[in-house]
């Protein structure tokens, strides 16, 4: 089964809007709350779950919707490894240079095997 891209989107945003509501709630027992202290610059203390949220509904849609092969199942793989790598830093403060060379490996691999190319940035 397909999906045109505005479904996709609709199907993603409806899943992310139900996933924050849940997440919401365990983010102090996971460890996932921004405390406003060094980089992070909340007021109070702040779940920091949208980014899973987010990723968690693009999966889960891309697995509903799409068979996890070929192009799928790479872009499955690329989506996990940074949403993994955001959790890690959300709960540990990663040094910025593991963080740069994390997401230069996952973009090495999206342009090597998905073939992603910037084409136009813009105006």
């Amino acid at each position: 089964m397909s999906l045109s891209l505005f479904g996709l989107n609709v199907a993603v945003f409806v899943t992310v809007m139900a996933l924050i509501s849940s997440l919401v709630r365990f983010a102090p027992a996971l460890g996932l709350v921004a405390h406003p202290v060094g980089r992070k610059r909340h007021s109070r203390p702040t779940p920091v779950v949208g980014g899973l949220a987010i990723a968690i509904s693009l999966l889960l849609t891309l697995f509903y919707h799409y068979e996890l092969t070929g192009r799928f199942g790479w872009l499955w793989l690329c989506v996990t490894s940074l949403a993994v790598l955001g959790v890690m830093d959300d709960r540990w403060d990663l040094p910025y240079r593991f963080r740069f060379i994390a997401h230069l490996l996952v973009g090495l691999l999206m342009v090597f095997t998905l073939g992603v190319v910037l084409v136009n940035q813009g105006d």
